[in-house]
């Protein structure tokens, strides 16, 4: 089943775009999977199988397909890395660590887990009724 919740949205001028013009339109945005660094990642996908097209028509409708993906961080975990590494630069140093130094270091944290975190992937899809 594909629509667990369904919004619906009426269109204020005919919709005239074809399917080749709409899937030339999504074809700039496919979607790829996050690189190591990137903390989330937007495009469209094929509507009905994988590797098929971005557009799946029928009787003038239309079925798209828009897939994120999103690494996961646990906070509790990054929480404790940072304040194991604050604790170490304030043992270190013998001062607090300042606001820009604790800004650094989750900067650093977060950049050194994304390699190693979980991917959520979610689809949404879209029906479009051109009449």
């Amino acid at each position: 089943m594909f629509f667990k919740n369904a919004y619906v949205f009426a269109f204020t001028k005919p919709f005239t775009t074809t399917q080749q013009e709409l899937t030339n339109a999504l074809s700039e945005h496919i979607f790829t999977p996050c690189a190591s660094t990137e903390l989330s990642h937007y495009g469209w996908t094929s509507a009905l199988i994988k590797g098929g097209d971005l557009t799946h028509e029928s009787s003038g409708n239309v079925l798209i397909c828009a897939r994120k993906e999103e690494k996961i961080l646990p906070a509790p975990v990054v929480k404790d890395i940072i304040d194991e590494r604050i604790e170490q630069l304030e043992s270190e140093q013998a001062r607090n660590a300042t606001k820009k130094e604790r800004e650094q270091i989750k900067e650093d944290v977060v950049f050194e887990l994304l390699p190693r975190a979980f991917s959520r992937i979610t689809d949404t899809h879209a029906y479009i009724n051109a009449k």
